[in-house]
């Protein structure tokens, strides 16, 4: 919010610069951005009146002027046409300077001699108008310096309060502010209505159907009221403060919203059905077109201002277009209310308009500051349209909104400031920021009453940082915290994603991060349909590609391949860790589960025993024994090279070469392999503590065992059988070949073993050895009806 340095000097009596008042603001809790002199470098520009205006001799479209600046008459040539002679405008006279340090001169323009320049308002950098002249109001004075009159010799303090701050939305609040901080007195501005006609209710009545999303109403009636142009003097701080003055009613609302910080509205009396104003909900599929000239829909959650038949306000954001106060305008119906704040923000946010309205009535108004800023908009309406005011106000206000009681004590603010402070500048601070309190007797201790327009402090810490602020924080010394280090229990979980990670990452694998959100075609590329309960769709999803939750990470991995290779990156590696979501039928909530998933594409080695080696690994790792890798059925895989992993009968996850059809549907040409890990089981059967024994110093001896198995024996019920029947000195198993072919007769196959004996205590010798592999041999053959080749 922009507010003028010499409007806030009109709050409270100071001398600081505005630098300094800036500071104080933001030590305060009040951030001031910026700090901006409106100094444009204009000089040698100042008003004068056209006394004549005729045609130029030699060019059409320009017109020959004499312009008398107070001092003497000036011949000027000027190509605008909206002027005429009596109006006051802005001269720069030769010499003069402006924005952008351009200086004017005297020249000759088709054969007549111009000894200055009438300037519009972008030439002055006022706006980006440049429809013509600047003309001033007939009331402007001569020969007076334009930065006087438009008042450039002030500054603009951009404020950004906090959102809980909507108090400082305004000069008063931030007034309010620095008085406390400098221990001085507020001036509030005075705000006195002249009521010669009769009481309001002959004019207008009130009615509030939801007093939930407004509590309070309250309106005045205004007639004889003559819309024209505001004074420069209002337009000017309206201009400073970045809003575009429109007409002296619309204008008086803008002012009084920016000087109290509490929006108003006018309406045109006249165009009120049966003189009523209805505070009600919308109707369903109502219809209402606001001052932006955009026709809106309601619904039953919108809160609007209505006559008799029809909406005429969108309550708290914006006025309707019908009952807009016009140039034609004579009487008028004032609104100051409150709105619920939460009502306003999702009103807002419905309907894509954010107001300067509904920017404080989101954050909380003050509730009793409502009457001051009627009747201060009523006062300037008086003064600047000539309205005359019927007796009294409507306050329709059914529920007193109560303001919280609060015991703040002195102990705990000494504490928590960690600096003493007083007990008597503790209620001078509270005082000067507006809290009534009552003292306990016998303690240092307060029950304050909050300030109404502070609907943000509701507990003693509350309090305390508002003294803190007042105080100074400049005030607390720095000190390094104390505290005691305590042991914290482990967590499994994220160390278990961490030794993952870490053991991805040193395999060369890249990590990525996708979207929990998911839509029906990624589904739909990787053959998966959505259907049933375990499927979870959001309920106001920001894209039909973010529509559901995820329950594989398989559609992230792909779409991020596709997105390197679109890009020129045709070798990748990636894993990612996230969870998955499955619906739980009727239940309430989803069951999570955290995953690992993995992709290889267009590197060498490239295949299924890559990702076999590097998941056995990653298992290992993490301390799971028992790993059994089987064939297993996924559409998502190619039939043949598709793998189920598994341990202690717990399946933990599928990898395997990415299914040609959905590859294509990917528009992928090369192979993928790809898998997903169950990590949530995984952490279930890891070991926590493994037992690490030394490398033997003594020499083993190795024995080669091929045997000759029915296809259908797996290399894993091979590997299970060989340790179960082994000897404790067996150290090693370790296959190095699998043989299919004409010396194999059909349905068999041949694998070949390595065995490693060795003992901790001895060197072994070949007798012993040659005894317990033959042992080992006659056990194994039976039970797997091989024989040894």
């Amino acid at each position: 919010m922009k507010v003028s340095y010499k409007w806030l000097k009109e709050f409270i009596d100071t001398d600081l610069s505005p630098k300094d008042i800036a500071d104080k603001l933001t030590m305060a809790g009040i951030e001031i951005a910026t700090c901006t002199s409106l100094d444009k470098g204009i000089r040698n520009v100042v008003t004068a009146e056209v006394k004549e205006v005729k045609p130029h001799l030699n060019a059409d479209k320009l017109v020959f002027c004499q312009v008398f600046n107070g001092k003497e008459t000036l011949d000027i040539v000027c190509g605008a046409r909206n002027f005429k002679a009596g109006d006051k405008v802005a001269l720069a006279q030769v010499g003069a300077l402006l924005p952008g340090g351009k200086e004017i001169t005297a020249v000759e323009i088709r054969g007549q001699k111009s000894f200055g320049m009438m300037c519009s308002e972008r030439e002055l950098e006022l706006s980006d108008s440049h429809g013509g002249i600047m003309i001033l109001p007939p009331e402007t004075p001569l020969g007076v310096d334009i930065n006087t009159i438009l008042e450039l010799d002030d500054y603009i303090l951009e404020a950004e309060p906090t959102p809980n701050r909507g108090d400082a939305l305004s000069v008063l609040g931030l007034a309010r502010e620095l008085a406390a901080v400098l221990n001085q007195k507020l001036k509030l501005p005075q705000a006195k209505v002249k009521e010669p006609i009769d009481k309001v209710e002959r004019f207008v009545t009130v009615e509030i159907k939801d007093p939930d999303l407004c509590p309070r109403y309250t309106a005045r009636y205004l007639m004889n009221v003559t819309v024209k142009p505001s004074p420069l003097w209002m337009q000017n701080r309206l201009r400073n403060c970045g809003l575009r003055p429109i007409n002296n009613v619309v204008d008086i609302t803008n002012y009084v919203l920016l000087e109290l910080g509490h929006p108003l509205h006018a309406f045109d009396a006249t165009l009120l059905e049966d003189e009523k104003i209805i505070v009600r909900r919308a109707k369903e599929a109502e219809e209402l077109v606001t001052l932006d000239g955009v026709q809106r829909k309601l619904n039953t959650k919108m809160l609007v201002i209505a006559d008799a038949k029809k909406p005429i306000a969108l309550a708290g954001i914006m006025g309707g277009e019908f009952s807009s106060v016009k140039e034609h305008t004579t009487e008028v119906v004032l609104e100051s209310a409150y709105f619920n704040p939460v009502s306003i923000r999702k009103t807002a946010k419905s309907v894509g308009l954010n107001t300067d309205a509904s920017y404080r009535f989101e954050r909380g108004v003050d509730v009793e500051n409502m009457v001051l800023a009627l009747n201060r908009i009523a006062q300037l309406i008086q003064d600047l349209a000539g309205g005359q005011a019927a007796k009294g106000i409507i306050d329709t206000y059914p529920q007193k909104i109560k303001q919280p009681k609060i015991t703040v004590r002195q102990e705990r603010v000494n504490k928590v400031l960690g600096v003493p402070v007083s007990f008597a500048h503790t209620k001078r601070i509270l005082k000067s920021l507006g809290f009534m309190f009552t003292e306990n007797t016998g303690t240092e201790s307060l029950h304050v009453v909050v300030p109404t327009w502070r609907n943000d402090i509701t507990r003693e810490i509350d309090v305390i940082e508002e003294i803190a602020e007042i105080n100074g924080y400049e005030e607390i010394p720095a000190t390094l915290p104390q505290g005691h280090t305590i042991k914290t229990s482990s967590n499994k979980e994220w160390e278990h994603k961490h030794k993952t990670a870490v053991y991805m990452h040193q395999t060369g694998f890249a990590e990525i991060i996708s979207y929990s959100f998911i839509g029906e075609k990624d589904y739909a590329r990787i053959g998966r349909p959505v259907e049933g309960d375990m499927y979870i769709r959001i309920a106001n999803p920001l894209t039909e590609d973010a529509a559901i939750m995820r329950t594989t990470l398989v559609c992230g991995l792909l779409n991020n391949i596709v997105w390197n290779i679109n890009h020129g990156n045709n070798q990748i590696k990636i894993f990612e860790q996230g969870r998955v979501f499955q619906g739980k039928g009727k239940e309430t909530y989803a069951n999570e589960v955290n995953m690992l998933g993995l992709a290889v594409c267009g590197i060498k080695p490239a295949d299924i025993f890559y990702i076999k080696g590097v998941i056995s690994g990653l298992l290992k790792s993490c301390g799971i024994i028992n790993v059994e890798f089987k064939s297993s059925q996924d559409s998502l895989y190619n039939p043949a090279l598709c793998l189920e992993i598994s341990s202690g009968g717990e399946k933990l996850g599928v990898f395997g070469r990415l299914a040609a059809k959905v590859k294509n549907k990917y528009g992928l040409e090369q192979d993928v392999y790809l898998g997903e890990l169950d990590l949530t089981k995984s952490l279930v059967l890891s070991v926590e503590r493994r037992q690490y024994q030394p490398i033997s110093k003594l020499p083993g001896i190795r024995r080669d065992l091929a045997l000759l198995l029915s296809q259908e024996v797996s290399h894993e019920t091979v590997m299970k059988t060989l340790w179960e029947m082994a000897s404790p000195l067996v150290k090693e198993i370790s296959l190095f070949d699998v043989y299919q072919g004409e010396k194999v007769e059909a349905g068999h196959k041949s694998y070949a073993y390595t065995l490693l004996y060795q003992a901790d205590d001895r060197t072994l010798q070949d007798e012993e050895v040659n005894r317990l592999h033959t042992d080992l041999v006659s056990k194994v053959v039976p039970k797997l009806n091989a024989r040894v080749r």
